[in-house]
Formats: structure tokens, C-alpha cells, sequence
């Protein structure tokens, strides 16, 4: 089986060849500010691990790069792409009712669809691609709370949803226009990939957690928005995966009917869901069973080996055929080295 036999087989609950996997991370992105070098490395990373899916790994504003966000180029390759927290374009909330707005089809929306383009053409459909979706909460997240705000608040609360909410929530009828406008960007990109072959999204939900005030918040702000989104491409693309952002109680029980066909996320934190629960309300695919943060570390790879088959047998028990192995967010990039370790030992699992 290619890797879009495979999948479609584990989506339809029955048993692939092999158990299908597959890993992320900013090693994936060196930046993306050239479609060619975007989509090479994209293409150079998934003929190497040979994923079962590939998530392409944008920098996570570009979204937002044309209305006035400034980036900080990494120095090192291993280093992320960050924002300039000195020159954010919204310093009150009305200035998002006079700030230029993205659009699909020009600038960097524009440059991300020419290097997916690349990438569907280059497998031609043998392996599933997931472009990188981003809520339309994230434009005001980056645009208008510093990273110094924000980091405030995720070491009080343990993550930052309180403080959007209450930005949200104060300012709504400037903003929740313009959390419209943004879901009207999304969906005009993401049908113009999904009418270029992609298999479906990868879609980041960063607020779908236990933090809100009440899940009407929720639903009110994000959940609306990741629906129609999803809703609007569900007839073009097979293989959608939402993933929920966090390490802490995070609310799969939320979005377990949205129309995607698998959930993401991390299934081993103890403070978040397990395999087991969630299995227990859902019979979408389950994308997880790894520790991303520590079952590839360390110098014994015998060792690892060892984790990662455990790691399979545990997701397996819980999840049943519909299950890819992989990490509950993006895998630390001086622990790639150990992907190809992975694809063997997956190689010769039945």
C-alpha cells in the first residue's frame, strides 16, 4: 500500500498492511519564505521518513504576514520563526476596522499555495497532504497581545485562552466581525488547495481547553468558525484531522462531531484525555500513542525501540484499527535524526 491506500483503509476501520505514522515539526519549515524552498524541503523530509501523511509546517503567521506583522527570521535552522513584538499593528482594538486584511489567492497566502501545489504535484496523490489551518482566533492572538502578555498569562492559568477571551469578550463588536472576515479568508483558501487535490487540513485549534468561562464561549469565538470551515471543504477532501492544541484539559468531548474524519492530540499528557476515553464517544481515527516530548530522546536506541513498540501495542488496544501513530503536537528538531529509526522499526510491523 502507497500512504493513501493506507489511509483510506484505516478510514474505513479496516486493517492496512502495515500501521500507518507520521511526525511534525519546524525542521519541516526552514522558514518558508520561498515556495520553492518550502516545498523541496517538504518534499526532501517526507522521501526520507516516508510518512503516512504529510502536515505541511508554515510558519505559524502566515496568515497574517500582509496586514502588518513583522517576522523575525531565525538565525539557525533549528531555531523557529518569531514575531516582532515591538511593532504589533493593533495597539487598540479598532484598529482592526482599518487594518489591511489577507486575502487568498495574493501575498503570503498566495506563496503558501504555490508551495502545497508543488507538493501535491510531486506525489501526485500517492501520499496524503494536509495543508496547516489556523483558527481565526490567532489573528488577534499575533496581532494584537505580546508575546510578554501572553506568556503572563499562560504561567497563571496555564494557557492563554482567559486572556483572549476577555479581549474578545471586552472589544466583541469590533472583533467578532473580524473573526468573520478571517473564516471568510480560510475557507477561500482552503477550497482553492482543496480544488488543487489536496487530501484534506490539518487544522490547529489552540483554544478548544477547559480554560474558557463556558463552552458556549467556545462555540461562540473558535468552535463556529473551525465548523464552517471544515464544512466547507468536507465534500472535496477525505482525510481532515483537528488538532487540539495543549497539554492540559483539553475538550476533544467538544469537537468529537465536527466534520473531520481523525483527532490529534496529546493522549498521554495527564491532564488531557486518553486513547481509551475518547475512543469511548468517537469512532473517527485517532492520530497519537507517542510522547512527543520524550520517547525519542536519549542515546539508547534500543531503548527507544522498545517505547515505541510498547507505545504501538498501548494505541492500538485503545484506539483499534482506526489509529495513526504519531505525537500529540511537533516533535523537537534535534530528535528527527530518530524518524528514520521509526520508519524501519514501523516497517516491519504488521
Amino acid at each position: 500500500m502507497n500512504p493513501s491506500e493506507r489511509i483510506k483503509c484505516i478510514i474505513e476501520g479496516k486493517e492496512p498492511d502495515r500501521p500507518a505514522f507520521s511526525a511534525w515539526g519546524h525542521i519541516m519549515n526552514f522558514d518558508d519564505g520561498e515556495a520553492d524552498s518550502f516545498a523541496r524541503a517538504t518534499i526532501d523530509a517526507e522521501e526520507l521518513y516516508r510518512f503516512d501523511f504529510i502536515k505541511a509546517m508554515p510558519n505559524p503567521y502566515y496568515m497574517i504576514e500582509d496586514m502588518g506583522l513583522k517576522k523575525i527570521k531565525p538565525l539557525r535552522y533549528d531555531q523557529p520563526v518569531t514575531r516582532d513584538n515591538n511593532a504589533l499593528p493593533i495597539r487598540k482594538p479598532a484598529d482592526f476596522l482599518n487594518i489591511p486584511f489577507s486575502e487568498a489567492g495574493k501575498g503570503a497566502f498566495l506563496r503558501e499555495e504555490k508551495a502545497i501545489r508543488k507538493v501535491e504535484e510531486h506525489f501526485n496523490g500517492t501520499v496524503p497532504v494536509l495543508p496547516t489551518i489556523f483558527s481565526p482566533i490567532l489573528y488577534i492572538q499575533y496581532l494584537a497581545i505580546t508575546s510578554d502578555e501572553l506568556q503572563a498569562d499562560i504561567k497563571k492559568y496555564g494557557n492563554s485562552t482567559a486572556l483572549v477571551e476577555r479581549y474578545l469578550s471586552e472589544n466583541k463588536e469590533v472583533l467578532y466581525p473580524m473573526l468573520e472576515k478571517a473564516s471568510d479568508v480560510n475557507k477561500a483558501f482552503m477550497n482553492r488547495l482543496a480544488d488543487a487535490g489536496v487530501a484534506g487540513f490539518f487544522y490547529a485549534s489552540e483554544h478548544t481547553d477547559g480554560a474558557w468561562s463556558s463552552r458556549e464561549a467556545f462555540e461562540c469565538y473558535e468552535g463556529r468558525f473551525i465548523r464552517e470551515e471544515l464544512d466547507s471543504v468536507k465534500d472535496k477532501t477525505y482525510f481532515n484531522v483537528l488538532h487540539v492544541c495543549g497539554t492540559k484539559d483539553v475538550k476533544v468531548d467538544w469537537v468529537k462531531d465536527y466534520p473531520v474524519q481523525a483527532l490529534n492530540w496529546a493522549s498521554l499528557s495527564p491532564d488531557n484525555p486518553s486513547m481509551e476515553e475518547v475512543r469511548r464517544y468517537t469512532d473517527k481515527v485517532l492520530v497519537g500513542g507517542i510522547d512527543e516530548r520524550v520517547d525519542l530522546k536519549g542515546n539508547d536506541e534500543k531503548k527507544i525501540q522498545k517505547t515505541l513498540v510498547s507505545r504501538l501495542q498501548n494505541a492500538r488496544k485503545a484506539a483499534g484499527s482506526k489509529l495513526v501513530l504519531s505525537g500529540g503536537c511537533v516533535f523537537d528538531i534535534e530528535d528527527s535524526y530518530r524518524f528514520t529509526m521509526w520508519r524501519d522499526l514501523m516497517s516491519d510491523q504488521k
